[in-house]
């Protein structure tokens, strides 16, 4: 039996950085986000913004700078929304923007919430037809739009709401209702029925075609990092689908130095070898938010620490990797103080294994932070808080 060809760990870096569009990346205008999206399948939402969404810095990284408001402009968000756009949500890693003609894909998700939550639909049942029954009356609503004697907002933070708010989850998570954008970064609902979504994928060919999507996205992966892009429940599924990929051609299976599993690489995957990347890089990348991948990589070592108390965080809030040279070197946490116009380090981190090499990277970090500040269109940067890379990056300022 034939050997799997080896490739060596720069090489599948390389394949990495140049499936994820960050190698060479698209225009910063709405035709490079749409390439963006299909080139990388989805932009994870969060509601963290002390910095940035999330899927902004993700879209800016690959679509050359590209304005939030652009990418706001594209996926509905703080417009006046009146119908589907080429964009809507499912739940596809987690919570993400998608294409809107990729949503049968995940039919059978919502066909999977359905049953595993059928006491829900059932015993609120009427509350669900009330619902749609508005929805339908109204136009797409937000849930704080929707009238009805139980919508009121609830003591003890934003983790505990209604019952509205938890049957238009459902609804949603369950495919009654699509997404036609964000107000306020709240969603805003429509029936789905009133829209041309197109058939659903039945759960085999929908799990064939994702898996093969991801290993298109990742270039180079392992069954686990394959399994993660799309969030297969069922490691059985994944395995099944890699089997139909490898008899299809779809991935030729390889061996990567150091690693201690088996790789698949996309066919038609070219053997790039550009990895001069610069970048900072949202928690919620793909390029990072698979933990595992991250070690076996980039020997990254990654938490993001929003749900670590505060006394136990070594690297700060939200931490967000750094990348030059397309190695991950570095971890910072930025704030976005638009009182003080300026961009707020508050922690600065060089990874152990570059310690050496800090002051070396040092004009790239700064040149980084003054491009992130551009963005956000602020003057200043501050380095305001305590890191093994703060004094080294404080320096290089003074220099």
């Amino acid at each position: 039996m034939a050997h799997a060809p080896q490739l060596t760990l720069n090489a599948a870096r390389a394949i990495a950085l140049d499936a994820q569009g960050v190698a060479t990346r698209a225009s910063g205008t709405i035709r490079g986000l749409k390439s963006t999206l299909d080139r990388i399948g989805l932009l994870q939402i969060d509601s963290v913004n002390v910095y940035a969404r999330s899927h902004h810095n993700v879209a800016a990284t690959r679509a050359a700078g590209i304005a939030p408001a652009d990418v706001d402009r594209h996926t509905h968000h703080d417009s006046r929304i009146r119908s589907l756009g080429p964009v809507t949500e499912a739940w596809a890693h987690e919570a993400a923007l998608i294409r809107t003609d990729d949503l049968p894909l995940f039919a059978f998700r919502q066909q999977s919430f359905r049953k595993r939550f059928a006491p829900h639909f059932e015993s609120n049942g009427d509350l669900h037809r009330e619902l749609l029954a508005q929805i339908r009356d109204r136009g797409p609503l937000a849930i704080t739009e929707i009238e009805h004697e139980d919508n009121v907002r609830m003591p003890g933070g934003w983790w505990n709401k209604n019952a509205v708010h938890g049957a238009v989850g459902a609804l949603f998570r369950g495919g009654d209702l699509v997404v036609t954008g964000r107000k306020r970064f709240e969603r805003v609902l429509d029936v789905r029925d009133r829209h041309d979504i197109g058939d659903p994928v039945d759960y085999d060919t929908a799990h064939d075609e994702l898996l093969r999507r991801a290993s298109v996205h990742l270039g180079i992966a392992t069954l686990d990092d394959l399994r993660d892009y799309y969030r297969f429940g069922y490691l059985a599924d994944a395995k099944r689908a890699l089997g139909v990929l490898l008899e299809r051609g779809d991935v030729t299976e390889v061996s990567v130095e150091g690693w201690d599993r088996p790789a698949y690489l996309a066919r038609d995957q070219a053997r790039s070898r550009r990895r001069d990347v610069d970048a900072i890089l949202s928690p919620f990348d793909p390029l990072v938010w698979h933990r595992p991948r991250a070690l076996r990589l980039w020997d990254f070592h990654y938490r993001i620490s929003i749900y670590t108390p505060a006394l136990q965080r070594e690297h700060g809030y939200y931490v967000m990797p750094v990348m030059i040279g397309g190695e991950l070197v570095g971890r910072v946490d930025l704030k976005r103080d638009a009182k003080a116009d300026a961009l707020l380090v508050q922690h600065a981190h060089v990874e152990p294994s570059q310690a050496g090499r800090a002051a070396e990277l040092a004009p790239r970090m700064l040149r980084l932070l003054r491009q992130n500040a551009d963005w956000h269109g602020l003057s200043d940067v501050r380095l305001v808080g305590p890191g093994t890379w703060t004094d080294t990056l404080r320096a290089a300022t003074a220099a």
